[in-house]
């Protein structure tokens, strides 16, 4: 008697094998908002900054994405590195901060996250607060995070000095709020 079952459980099988980038246990959790889970995990020695899944990210910048703030408290009170970068020099204070998410943004300023850090393409914090950030092409950028910015320059006024990037510069033009906290105290 054949078994119908075969061929669903080998699809199955090769579904799993042809996953090149699987989520880490501890990132699932910070996707889900499970602090009790995370805990857990760090307390058993699990990595708190492995990255994984498709973008190669870390367990905060899978918190960060989904906007789970209780898994970005959790990851930083068990001993995340607030400035551990991934892809392209992406860290999870510019995430953070191009999402317009104020309250990760000021946890990770809480934890030592540094705001002068620059991606490859030279953006920090500062500069995608302004921009906006997008992983979707065609999505809308959702730009001129102006709480974000004002959390990021009162932490290192000296980012002031770092906005100088022709597409952050354009992008300004349309953020009036932001380039009034720039010009304040010049």
């Amino acid at each position: 008697m054949r078994n119908r079952f075969l061929p669903l459980a080998l699809l199955a099988l090769l579904a799993t094998a042809c996953n090149e980038s699987p989520i880490s246990p501890v990132a699932a959790a910070a996707r889900k908002g499970d602090t009790a889970r995370i805990a857990e995990l760090a307390k058993g020695g699990a990595s708190l900054d492995e990255p994984s899944g498709v973008n190669d990210w870390t367990p905060l910048m899978h918190a960060i994405h989904t906007n789970q703030a209780r898994s970005v408290q959790a990851l930083l009170k068990s001993g995340a590195n607030a400035n551990r970068s991934c892809c392209r020099g992406l860290t999870p204070l510019i995430l953070a901060a191009g999402y317009g998410q104020r309250d990760n943004v000021v946890a990770l300023l809480q934890s030592g996250a540094n705001p002068m850090l620059r991606g490859e393409d030279g953006r920090t914090a500062l500069d995608v607060a302004i921009m906006g950030l997008s992983h979707r092409p065609g999505a809308p950028m959702g730009a001129c995070h102006v709480e974000v910015a004002r959390e990021l320059l009162a932490v290192e006024p000296q980012l002031k000095e770092t906005v100088k990037l022709e597409p952050v510069l354009a992008a300004l033009q349309s953020c009036p709020e932001i380039a009034k906290l720039l010009s304040a105290g010049n």
